[in-house]
Order: structure tokens, then C-alpha cells, then sequence
């Protein structure tokens, strides 16, 4: 990855043929900004799980390029992505169980392209749902239970708006 962390254009994403299976896509703000988060094969841990591209509409192509951004420091497989107001991605939860993954959150800060560990989910779940309300709460939905291997009709919350402001909270559970 170039120093600045931000303008590598990566010809492997530039095809739908080539995009990894259960990655996440999120659209954030007005502008919008689209972003491809991990994915890949799960019965191996390829990098694919663990970076983020920043999809850039090319229109002397008509394409979209894929730039890469700053890598997740945790495997993402069958996770959830959800944009928080227009300045933050929220990752939550992972098929891939390594380093407690399923149970890891990570915040992308769009505009420092970098990530920081949140608090940790209650429950460890993949295939599961996210999303901000109102830049105040986050909730992740259901899901399956890596513990169990069985649907969980768990809901957790999270008051992300402390979180932006450097007080760190847990995961309640709902």
C-alpha cells in the first residue's frame, strides 16, 4: 500500500468476477461514498478478508475503480457493515472465527482511513444485520451464534455518539 494509505488502485476488484463472496457493501453520506469491506474464501483466511476498498466511479471508463484503503484488523467473513452519519463505518461480527473476530468491532474514520477497536459484542455472530440510528445508537441484529451454530434472535445496542467522543462503552443487550 502506497504511505499515504489511500490511492492504490487495485486491477483485481476492478470486475464483479473477481469481487470475494460475503463481503459488505456500504454507502455513506450525501455524496455517496462506496465501500467493499473483507469477504473471500472461508475455508481459507485470504487477505481479501481483511481489506477495504473504496469504489470510485470512473466515467472515462464507465467503471468503477477499486481503491484500496487501510486494512480491518480483524478476518471478515459473513460480517456486517452498517455507515455511521457520514464519517464512519461500524463492522461487526465474522463467520471467521480468529483472534474472537466474531465478537470484534472495528470503526473506519472515512476521512484519516484508519481503524479503531470498539467494545466487544455480547455474542459472537455472523450473517447478521446492523444499523446507526440517528449517529446516537447502533444495533446489530440476530444472526447466527458462532458459539451455538444456531440462529440467535439476540439484539445488542451501543451508544456510538459516546464512543465518537472517546468514551468507550459496552454492548447492552436489548
Amino acid at each position: 500500500m502506497p504511505s499515504d494509505g489511500y490511492s492504490q488502485v487495485s486491477s483485481q476488484r476492478n470486475s464483479a468476477n473477481n469481487f470475494p463472496h460475503n463481503f459488505q457493501l456500504v454507502q455513506v453520506g450525501q455524496q455517496p461514498l462506496l465501500f467493499m469491506l473483507g469477504g473471500g474464501d472461508f475455508n481459507l483466511t485470504p487477505a481479501s478478508m481483511y481489506e477495504v476498498y473504496q469504489l470510485v466511479f470512473n466515467r472515462n471508463a464507465s467503471t468503477y475503480d477499486c481503491m484500496l484503503k487501510a486494512r480491518m484488523q480483524y478476518p471478515r467473513h459473513g460480517h456486517s457493515a452498517c455507515a455511521i452519519s457520514d464519517t464512519h463505518i461500524l463492522v461487526t461480527g465474522s463467520r471467521k472465527d480468529v483472534h474472537n473476530s466474531s465478537r470484534m468491532c472495528e470503526l473506519y474514520n472515512i476521512q484519516d482511513n484508519k481503524w479503531s477497536e470498539l467494545a466487544m459484542l455480547n455474542n459472537g455472530r455472523h450473517y447478521h444485520a446492523s444499523c446507526d440510528f440517528n449517529g446516537e445508537m447502533v444495533y446489530v441484529f440476530c444472526g447466527i451464534s458462532n458459539q451455538t451454530k444456531r440462529y440467535s434472535n439476540s439484539i445488542e445496542r451501543l451508544e456510538i455518539s459516546l464512543c465518537l467522543r472517546n468514551m468507550q462503552r459496552a454492548w447492552t443487550e436489548v
